[in-house]
Order: C-alpha cells, then sequence, then structure tokens
C-alpha cells in the first residue's frame, strides 16, 4: 500500500510557498547569520548563579576535607560585538513596539549603523570612529630592562582637520614665508576612554506578565542602542559647549573656509533661531538645515564633519540576581569619548 505523498505547506500555491522561503532566507550579501539569543543563555544563567565559590581545603584525603565558601555576586556577564551584532525581528505578534520589523527579518547592525541610526550628531556629520581591540599580550623584547615581562598595546589615535594651505606674494630673489602647517589636529587614547553604564530591575512579578520575555530582551538591547545614540549626542555636545563657542554669523563662518554644505545645526531644548521654511525644512540661523536633539540647550550651528564619537564596540551587559525571588539586576557597560576636531568651526544660538 503507497500512502498519498502530501507537499509541505499544501495550503500554499508554489508561488507563495517560494515567496515565504525568499523572505526567511538569507538574501544576497548578508553575509552573517543572526546570533542566538545572549542574553536569554545570560538571564537564565543569572537565575541559577550561587553568591559563593566553594573552595575544598585538605591533604588530599575525603575524610580530611573541608569546604570554604567565598562569598561572589550571583550574576552572569555577556559582550556583544556591535561591529557583528545581529537584531531579531519580532518574535511575538500579540506584543507591539514602535520599533517593529516584519517577522523573519534579521538586520545587521554594525557600530557605526547603530550610532548613525540614533545620532543626531551622526546624522549632522560627525563620524563614528570604532576601536579595533589590540588586547593580545606580547613579550618584551630580550635585552630590554623588562626582558620577559609580557606588555600590551596602548594605540595612541589622532584625528586631523587638513586646512588649506595659505599662499602668499613672494617677490623674485626672496624667500618663501614660513607658516604653521595647514592643519589641526587632535589625539585621543582608548585606554582613557571613560565608561558609561545603565542599570535597571527587573522583578519576578514583571517576569510572568505580557511582553517580559523574549520581548523584554529585545526591547532591551533596541533601548541600549537608542541610549547609545543618546551617549553619543551628549558627550560632543558637551565637548562644543565646553568649548565656549561664540555667536553664530554667516561672516564667521566665511572666515573659516566653509561652504553652505559643511555647516548644520543641532536645535536644542532652548530652540533658538529654529524656523521653518515653505517646503517644511527645519532651519537654524536663517536657513543652515538643522535637527532637534535634547542633549544641548543652545542651538549649535558648525561643520559637524570635523568632529567625531570614538567608540569602543564591545557592550558589556551583567545580570545579577538579588534574593532569592528571583529579581534581577541588569547592568550595561559601554566606552565612548567625543573627539572634537576644530572648536573654532562651531557657534552658538542662545536667543
Amino acid at each position: 500500500m503507497h500512502e498519498t505523498e502530501q507537499r509541505p505547506l499544501a495550503h500554499l500555491s508554489d508561488a507563495e510557498v517560494r515567496a515565504q522561503l525568499e523572505a526567511h532566507g538569507r538574501h544576497p550579501g548578508q553575509s552573517r547569520a543572526a546570533q542566538s539569543d545572549a542574553l536569554a543563555d545570560m538571564f537564565e544563567r543569572a537565575a541559577r548563579a550561587l553568591p559563593f565559590f566553594e573552595h575544598q581545603v585538605g591533604n588530599g584525603n575525603p575524610a580530611d576535607a573541608a569546604y570554604h565558601r567565598v562569598a561572589q555576586p550571583a550574576a552572569s556577564r555577556t559582550v556583544i560585538d556591535l561591529s557583528t551584532f545581529v537584531a531579531e525581528g519580532v518574535v511575538n505578534n500579540a506584543i507591539y513596539g514602535v520599533a517593529d520589523r516584519p517577522a523573519g527579518t534579521a538586520t545587521p547592525l554594525v557600530a557605526r549603523d547603530v550610532i548613525r541610526e540614533y545620532s543626531v550628531a551622526a546624522k549632522l556629520g560627525a563620524s563614528i570612529l570604532v576601536a579595533h581591540p589590540r588586547d593580545r599580550a606580547v613579550p618584551v623584547q630580550a635585552g630590554d630592562k623588562g626582558s620577559g615581562l609580557m606588555g600590551f598595546y596602548e594605540d595612541p589615535s589622532l584625528l586631523r582637520n587638513v586646512h588649506p594651505a595659505g599662499f602668499a606674494l613672494t617677490a623674485d630673489g626672496s624667500s618663501a614665508a614660513s607658516s604653521a602647517s595647514p592643519w589641526s589636529e587632535t589625539t585621543f587614547s582608548w585606554p582613557a576612554c571613560p565608561t558609561y553604564s545603565f542599570s535597571t530591575k527587573l522583578t519576578r512579578a514583571q517576569s510572568r506578565n505580557p511582553g517580559y520575555g523574549e520581548e523584554f530582551r529585545r526591547d532591551l538591547v533596541t533601548a541600549v542602542l537608542f541610549g547609545l545614540g543618546e551617549l553619543a549626542d551628549q558627550l560632543l555636545f558637551a565637548a562644543i559647549n565646553a568649548a565656549t563657542p561664540p555667536t553664530w554669523s554667516a561672516g564667521a563662518a566665511a572666515s573659516k573656509h566653509l561652504r553652505k554644505a559643511d555647516l548644520s545645526a543641532a536645535i536644542g531644548t532652548g530652540g533658538f533661531g529654529a524656523s521653518f521654511l515653505a517646503d517644511g525644512q527645519l532651519v537654524a540661523g536663517g536657513g543652515i538645515p538643522a535637527e532637534y536633539s535634547a542633549q544641548t540647550a543652545p542651538t549649535l550651528v558648525g561643520a559637524f564633519g570635523t568632529a567625531a564619537v570614538a567608540l569602543w564596540p564591545e557592550l558589556t551587559i551583567i545580570a545579577e540576581r538579588l534574593n532569592t525571588t528571583g529579581d534581577l539586576n541588569v547592568v550595561c557597560f559601554a566606552n565612548m569619548q567625543a573627539v572634537l576636531g576644530d572648536s573654532s568651526k562651531f557657534w552658538s544660538i542662545a536667543a
């Protein structure tokens, strides 16, 4: 007896099956597969973590063995590499979010794209500099005073803005006048990059509510990435304001050899200088393309392409069990710094 062989998804036509396979499969150019849910594994380990480490002391005879407990946090830790991270799509059709993507899709999120998506400064032209960790220990060369020891790299970095070289009339038989180097530069290093953190609590009661399973982990990562973009704005705009930029004027921009396309503006919480053109475009200072930002009070106008935000690509997330009922404290750590290449190319509107 031969049973009738049925085709999978028989209720769909061949064209509909093909469309589903294309929607849920890997697309050309998508070189990375979605990562496993690292946060789910971390929360699971944290829920079972012990608040002590048991150490056995004895002479090798099990009968004489003694055990000592050394206190330690009941926590679990994971590191997300923003340069290879892949965010999942919608995981539950009953839970809705304003940033949901179609189910079955995966969006690669490299570190630069994460900041550019959520950072006003990046949209205005600021560069995103991502570290390439060189944390491998190397032996000190023989013959040095520290021969036999292990050392680590420290990579100082440089941000340089090149200016036009100033040519001057030189009479026949005269020597050319010496000029300063036609650029401004700023150095920074990764070991000196400060650490910033975010912490939130997940109670056992919350974990039983809708939206606090896989959706909570997805939305937590989305919120953290959003926060990284806001942090980039906070650091860069604070550095610009700390340099006490002068009041905006078109003549000042012209004196810095800037073109119209070089200029943009961040309209702060004071709303100074903001207006709309007839076509609905938001501008500041009489026509400079602008974006709103909550990370500055005065409106900042300048060549944001001369500035940068330096980001360490590793995002560390720690979940710590707070008590026997299962409440968790989630802490995220990130390293970022603003690099202001030429503060003379920024101005403010504060009235």
